[in-house]
């Protein structure tokens, strides 16, 4: 299955599964700053239509890039758990920065089972 933007859980500030608790289900944490966010409908469980990036946008923040770090490794107990598989199974783990210019408005923590996703990247060549 490709790693879309689907797969990213919006709306939660503590690392919880996406969705149901289906094998392999990924796990998230969102951070955008409390700077930015606070009194804003991005506090709420259900941010609205288009979700946090649609709100940062009416916020004045227009997304400019994304930076993702992806590393490989096994799922510990606490991971394991809340996507219901085996300690030890392969995950992705990434880390996605929003942008807006040259300020971070979102942090992204996500864990990935290995054998179920696939991440596509596209580079430009020049």
């Amino acid at each position: 299955m490709p790693y879309t933007s689907s797969t990213v859980c919006t709306g939660l500030r503590a690392r919880s599964s996406h969705g149901s608790r289906q094998r392999g289900s990924p796990a998230c944490d969102e951070l955008p700053p409390p700077n930015i966010t606070k009194g804003t409908q991005i506090e709420d469980d259900n941010s609205g239509p288009g979700g946090i990036y649609a709100r940062l946008e009416e916020l004045g923040y227009e997304l400019s890039s994304y930076t993702e770090r992806v590393s490989i490794g096994r799922a510990d107990e606490q991971e394991a758990k809340q996507m219901n598989i085996s300690p030890g199974e392969p995950v992705y783990r990434l880390w996605r920065t929003a942008w807006s210019s040259e300020t971070p408005v979102e942090v992204n923590n996500i864990t990935i089972t290995g054998n179920r996703y696939e991440l596509v990247y596209e580079l430009p060549a020049n």
